[in-house]
């Protein structure tokens, strides 16, 4: 059995996969590691590039689907993985030498099946073929093995509070991700759920610096979380769904996500559309200070989705022929529950 697997989704990100798999091919303190690319439908040059990578690579394979979204793509993988601990990985990220062996060594000094660290977004020098994207990384960070480890013991306070990582920071056990159902197919923007699920049922070890290199704004095409309506759209859907799927959960925790949900979507209606202190969502707002029912929570995270469709066109789960796909609702759109 491979003491790591590697789960990299990739769509569009052929300049990237260079770096991303010369970052993986040289992690150091491994034992055994499998590296399962998802190629999610590319139409770029990701598949040749891909086959490239895996020709002489004989501890990589590529998985290649019809586009469904980044949700499908993390599971098909997470499914497939055979090793110990599964690493999730952006196609266009790249990790320090020393991310894995940090992220395992602090999972198994506090017994957790659970680790992640902190992302950084850099510059990126890109040949002017088009390809070999490197990244222009700092150095300034510590190194992942120069850090204490830190334990979180509630990790459901910490993530209703904020979510600023993404999958490529985590390090989870195989068999706990596939326990728990992988990542929410519900949303678009996967990332969030994967978090909130294994906080429910395990502590967190922490590695508290930058570990993986994202590139900057702008840089990469496509990239989810360059969009911010879609990010906070699913951020509260997500919430709903975990609030729906945990019925034992600490009304205390699921207020301050609903808290927290609800401030996000005030915002949004304050800060792009305009809105006053009349409106709804800031009384949506102010009623989530108050004690509630789980089932109000999860229809006032619902509704307060629409904030986001109404300023910007975001992407929605949905079944084509049987399969997961998705649409892109145009803005002004809104959806019932």
């Amino acid at each position: 059995m491979p003491q790591i697997s590697y789960v990299i989704t990739v769509y569009n990100k052929a300049e990237f996969l260079p770096a991303v798999a010369a970052a993986l091919k040289s992690q150091k303190g491994l034992g055994e590691v499998e590296a399962i690319f998802v190629d999610d439908g590319s139409t770029d040059d990701s598949p040749a590039v891909l086959q490239d990578i895996v020709s002489d690579w004989p501890a990589a394979r590529v998985i290649s689907q019809v586009n469904s979204g980044p949700a499908p793509a993390t599971n098909a993988g997470i499914f497939a993985a055979t090793g110990q601990w599964i690493k999730i990985m952006d196609g266009d990220d790249v990790l320090h030498e020393d991310a894995t062996r940090a992220l395992l060594d602090a999972a198994e000094k506090f017994g957790t099946r659970f680790a992640f660290g902190n992302i950084a977004l850099v510059p990126w020098k890109v040949a002017q073929h088009g390809k070999d994207a490197q990244p222009v990384i700092p150095k300034t960070a510590a190194p992942p093995l120069s850090v204490e480890a830190e334990h979180d013991t509630s990790p459901l306070v910490h993530f209703a509070e904020k979510m600023t990582f993404n999958p490529s920071c985590l390090l989870i056990e195989r068999k706990f991700a596939q326990e728990i159902g992988g990542v929410d197919i519900r949303v678009f923007a996967q990332d969030y759920s994967l978090y909130l699920r294994a906080g429910h049922r395990t502590t967190f070890a922490y590695v508290p610096t930058d570990i993986v290199w994202a590139p900057g704004a702008g840089e990469a095409t496509g990239r989810v979380s360059d969009d911010e309506a879609q990010i906070l759209h699913d951020l509260n859907a997500e919430l709903a769904y975990f609030i729906d799927e945990t019925p034992d959960l600490d009304p205390a925790v699921m207020r301050r996500m609903l808290t927290r949900g609800t401030g996000r979507a005030w915002k949004w209606a304050s800060r792009r559309a305009g809105h006053s202190l009349f409106s709804p969502y800031f009384l949506t707002y102010l009623l989530s200070r108050l004690p509630t029912s789980r089932d109000q929570a999860i229809k006032r995270l619902f509704w307060s989705r629409d904030i986001f469709r109404r300023t910007s066109p975001v992407r929605i789960p949905v079944k084509i022929d049987g399969r997961d796909a998705y649409r892109t609702m145009p803005k002004g759109s809104t959806e019932n529950h």
